[in-house]
């Protein structure tokens, strides 16, 4: 798989696990054993964005 073609699917990931973490109100668990919250859940995302848009913009990195 190509840079791009990485950078474009983990765009994709990133849109389907938006998707999944607004299933769940912001203090519940999406997985109780481990005690991850849909509010850490969007943390991670959104952390993951800021990442996902430095790559997109500086390719090559």
């Amino acid at each position: 798989m190509t840079e791009d073609a990485a950078t474009h699917r983990l765009g994709e990931a990133l849109n389907h696990l938006h998707a999944f973490a607004a299933t769940f109100d912001a203090g519940a668990y999406v997985d109780e054993a481990s005690a991850l919250t849909a509010a850490d859940l969007r943390l991670i995302l959104d952390t993951l964005e800021q990442v996902h848009g430095i790559v997109k913009a500086a390719p090559g990195l």
